[in-house]
């Protein structure tokens, strides 16, 4: 009993001590302190000057919830002019929950308008169900500050009650106070909600909800909202037009919708300008942005945007973005796509093959949309056949294979003699399909090697068997079989006598057979 009776004094007196670290460790001896003598030392503590004091008291307060004596007065100290104090008494009521509630709702008859504030603002983070009631009576409050604080508590129930919380945000939208209705916006945004697009018109005409309703715009899916989003991020700088590329993230942007374009061309340059510089900012947390900008600006046609998407290509959050834009751009970006891929493949080693996979794709995306770009394309990608890379030189052999020419299906016989795998792969499915396509070459490629080398009979029976294909199915399909014949697998080992007696078999259904049986004897 003795030691019960001086604890508390010995801990008043680490309290009142001059060294805050010593004050701090006091505290921790609270809590074996009786419950009585044990609430005026936390609320002391609570109001220290010293901010790791105060923490730690609300470390130890929770650890004595929910007694009442404590929760009470807590809620006594929130008329204090202390803001330390009153910040501390907050952060454990909230933390008290539901105990909280009661004692809240209590106090808030007799406290001044400062105090129900911040009551008020406990009783939005008690997570509890309950509270709503309670918060949806303090929206009608004398004090501004008090409804506008109870319109962010509501919201941030939204977790425990979320179609409560979010009617009483939708009825808040009428709110005469534009703090509220930022408040309901804000709580709505969090929520995710789809506001009808009849209550949207009136939220983007105000300055301050602009931002926010902007996001709003985007999730509704009304078919109107690109250009609606396309006039703000015209018209706007800085925030605003920070919300409107945010929202755009939201909205179909591959193609955008033409509306959308029609909307930003009055704007021009200025909008490509903030846009290039968007896209171009090297921060990692603004990626969304960066990729919105990207495509916003290739849906323009803005010069400037090639370099900015060309240098995106392999980022791992920009390069599908980078590359989608630059396909957008077509034919202006060959030349810069080209002499990116000349300059990353020009090295041994495959240090920048999601870069050099991605201006290869671009580029045969956009020779297949455009004729004029397609013989500085084949140049490219034949010197990228080439390159040591046998990942690089793969992604080559795929794309010529689907727009090369007759000549090359020399190139392409070379490497599937010379390749490792992936890139002898690659030159298989490319023989199929350059010779599905150009069967006058594929011919000539078979009666070389009736004088050749043993070894060139192997490209001559994929050319062979690729037009076997191409005979059975009907040459209105040579796309198709990109990949039909060659099955993405260089024929060896074992199981290659059972592929020619089969590719024999079709060669005789297709009436040539005895060219191929040469050709098999010989492999044999």
């Amino acid at each position: 009993m003795t030691q019960e009776r001086r604890a508390p004094a010995h801990v008043e007196r680490a309290l009142q001590s001059v060294d805050p670290e010593e004050r701090r460790r006091a505290v921790g001896l609270v809590v074996a302190v009786p419950i009585e003598e044990a609430v005026p030392l936390l609320i002391r503590a609570l109001g220290d000057d010293d901010w790791r004091v105060r923490k730690e008291a609300t470390f130890a307060a929770r650890e004595l919830l929910p007694a009442d004596e404590l929760l009470s007065a807590l809620v006594s100290v929130l008329d204090s002019r202390d803001i330390g104090l009153c910040n501390a008494a907050v952060d454990v009521l909230g933390a008290a929950g539901a105990g909280a509630t009661p004692h809240l709702v209590a106090a808030m008859a007799t406290l001044g308008p400062d105090g129900r504030k911040l009551a008020v603002e406990a009783l939005g983070s008690s997570r509890d169900r309950a509270a709503l009631g309670p918060l949806s009576a303090a929206l009608h409050d004398a004090d501004a500050n008090v409804r506008q604080t109870a319109a962010e508590s509501i919201a941030s129930l939204s977790a425990v009650a979320p179609d409560e919380v979010e009617a009483v945000l939708l009825r808040l939208l009428d709110d005469p106070d534009p703090i509220v209705k930022l408040s309901a916006l804000a709580g709505l945004d969090t929520l995710g909600a789809v506001l009808p697009w009849d209550r949207l018109a009136p939220l983007l005409d105000n300055a301050t909800l602009r931002p926010l309703a902007l996001g709003a715009v985007a999730r509704a899916g009304h078919a109107g909202a690109p250009a609606v989003l396309a006039r703000a991020l015209g018209a706007s700088s800085g925030r605003t037009f920070d919300a409107a590329l945010a929202a755009f993230a939201l909205v179909p942007l591959d193609p955008l919708p033409d509306a959308a374009v029609s909307a930003l061309r009055p704007y021009e340059p200025a909008v490509s300008e903030r846009l290039v510089r968007a896209a171009a900012m090297g921060d990692d947390d603004a990626v969304e942005r960066r990729r919105t900008a990207l495509l916003v600006a290739a849906a323009l046609g803005a010069p400037a945007i090639i370099a900015v998407a060309v240098d995106a290509l392999g980022h791992p959050d920009l390069g599908d973005a980078a590359q989608a834009a630059l396909e957008r751009l077509g034919t202006p970006a060959v030349d810069a796509l080209v002499a990116r891929l000349d300059s990353r493949c020009s090295g041994d080693a495959d240090l920048d093959g999601d870069a050099c996979a991605q201006c290869i794709e671009a580029l045969a995306h956009i020779a297949e949309q455009h004729e004029t770009s397609r013989p500085a394309v084949l140049a490219a990608l034949r010197r990228a056949v080439r390159v040591r890379s046998p990942r690089v030189a793969a992604q080559a052999l795929y794309a010529l294979g689907a727009l090369g020419d007759a000549e090359d299906l020399a190139l392409a016989e070379a490497q599937f003699l010379a390749s490792q795998t992936p890139a002898a792969h690659a030159a298989e499915a490319a023989l199929a399909a350059l010779a599905a396509r150009h069967p006058a070459a594929a011919r000539a490629l078979w009666d070389a090697a009736e004088t050749a080398a043993p070894h060139s009979a192997r490209p001559a029976a994929v050319a062979l068997g690729a037009l076997a294909e191409v005979k059975q199915l009907g040459d209105g399909e040579p796309r198709a079989l990109r990949f039909s014949f060659a099955g993405g697998r260089v024929r060896r080992g074992r199981h290659a006598p059972r592929r020619r007696v089969r590719a024999r078999e079709r060669w005789r259904r297709a009436g040539c057979g005895s060219a191929c049986v040469r050709i098999g004897r010989r492999r044999t």
